[in-house]
């Protein structure tokens, strides 16, 4: 179609069998294909529409530190895919991270798993929910909720934590 109609041939995600020659521009969500020719990362479509709350002045240039921590956190808990395999030892290691953070900065939580997020997580947050310990102020577990339930971490969170396994 782009030599049909003149126009420069966009693609958008990983080329895989085609050539970079063959397009114009690629556009990637992954950093680590942005020194490749051709290439241009960018953010993955969304769904959530951030006018909302950025309208109403939550989150505007704000910078959290040590000294400024975000009061609610939501943490985004994705699994093994591909490129990523997460053991037990890893899951207990956020566990404790959500403990620490609580007892040390006084961060709440809101977390969600994910259709690949494992049972052992999964338990364990429910296990954290159930006994009201570390802040866990909310935990949304995919094989009861299902999909579409993000927009509500994303409206009452001041910050997002999110596993390595997703993509930005």
């Amino acid at each position: 179609m782009a030599k049909v109609l003149g126009a420069p041939n966009i693609f958008c995600g990983r080329l895989r069998r085609l050539r970079p020659e063959h397009v114009k521009l690629v556009i990637v969500t992954l950093d680590r294909l942005a020194e490749l020719p051709n290439h241009l990362v960018s953010l993955p479509p969304s769904s959530i529409d951030a006018a909302p709350t950025l309208a109403s002045g939550k989150g505007a240039d704000v910078r959290f530190g040590r000294a400024n921590p975000p009061a609610r956190v939501g943490v985004l808990i994705g699994g093994n895919s591909g490129a990523h395999h997460y053991s037990s030892e890893d899951w207990r290691q956020l566990i404790r991270f959500l403990h620490d953070g609580h007892r040390s900065h006084g961060l709440r939580w809101l977390a969600a798993t994910s259709r690949r997020s494992g049972s052992f997580i999964g338990d364990a947050l429910a296990a954290m929910a159930a006994k009201g310990e570390s802040g866990l102020d909310t935990f949304i577990d995919f094989r009861t909720a299902g999909a579409g339930t993000l927009p509500q971490i994303f409206a009452a969170a001041d910050a997002i934590l999110c596993t390595d396994d997703s993509t930005p």
